[in-house]
């Protein structure tokens, strides 16, 4: 028996609920049309210091916190696809 696993009407009563495709809001920072000079001016490599990229990233990033850390929106996602994309 299948115990109801592949009856679709469970899912319409109540039941187990995902969505396999969260779709996410769009982010409100236009990180397109920020400036990255922090960034690729003081995290070099192909040695990236620790310390200036991880201070470089706080000066960038921080401003953007609450942004950021919003897991409904694509803003973590978008900024750090940017940054790889400045960086090249």
């Amino acid at each position: 028996t299948t115990d109801g696993v592949f009856d679709g009407d469970q899912f319409t009563r109540g039941g187990p609920n995902r969505d396999l495709l969260q779709l996410k809001k769009a982010c409100n920072v236009s990180f397109q049309d920020m400036d990255y000079t922090i960034l690729t001016t003081q995290c070099k490599g192909p040695l990236y210091p620790k310390d200036q990229c991880c201070n470089a990233l706080k000066l960038f990033a921080c401003p953007y916190t609450n942004e950021i850390n919003d897991a409904s929106t694509n803003c973590a996602q978008t900024m750090f696809s940017y940054i790889n994309l400045q960086g090249r």
